[in-house]
């Protein structure tokens, strides 16, 4: 969500934040996606501004979204699948919650 908006061209979101001299990031968890900006109280109107643009019209280029799995990709194989005790976990949740949703990792 971070690649692409309408009114100010591909990626130029965290651009603009930085320029501001703030931060965003994002984080997944099992029961939700979270986007944020950190921003001085006297320029909310900018994060309100590029929130409004991303959520009505986000620009999503099939390019962009291959390479972004791959880093997901890479991500998980460094975490998960190259970590004995974080594999071992993922195993024990896969196997403890069968019949749950909370079964499926999360990562990205």
């Amino acid at each position: 969500m971070f690649k692409g908006i309408p009114k100010y061209g591909p990626k130029a979101f965290s651009k603009i934040i930085q320029k501001n001299g703030d931060v965003d990031n994002a984080m997944t968890t099992k029961d939700y996606t979270m986007c944020f900006e950190i921003l001085s109280s006297d320029r909310i109107g900018i994060s309100i501004d590029l929130e409004a643009d991303r959520m009505s019209s986000l620009l999503v280029d099939p390019q962009e979204t291959s390479a972004e799995r791959d880093v997901v990709m890479e991500e998980r194989r460094m975490r998960q699948e190259d970590d004995p005790e974080n594999s071992l976990f993922e195993r024990f949740i896969a196997t403890s919650l069968m019949a749950h949703p909370y079964r499926r990792p999360v990562i990205g």
